[in-house]
């Protein structure tokens, strides 16, 4: 384990720019581009408090 972390750290700059170039590819025909990354699961933390919040209040009695 320790291994492949000492190898990741040596080509961390390959991994960087790997990482970035899919990045950019993944989120190029976005809108929001990269901040969609962050907002997609925030959007869907919400929606699913929301939705259970809603379902368990209305079947739990006080």
């Amino acid at each position: 384990m320790i291994q492949e972390w000492i190898e990741i750290f040596r080509y961390r700059e390959l991994v960087r720019n790997l990482v970035g170039k899919q990045l950019k590819v993944r989120y190029k025909r976005s809108v929001l581009g990269l901040l969609w990354a962050l907002l997609y699961p925030l959007l869907m933390m919400v929606v699913m408090n929301i939705v259970f919040s809603t379902i368990f209040q209305s079947s739990l009695p006080n």
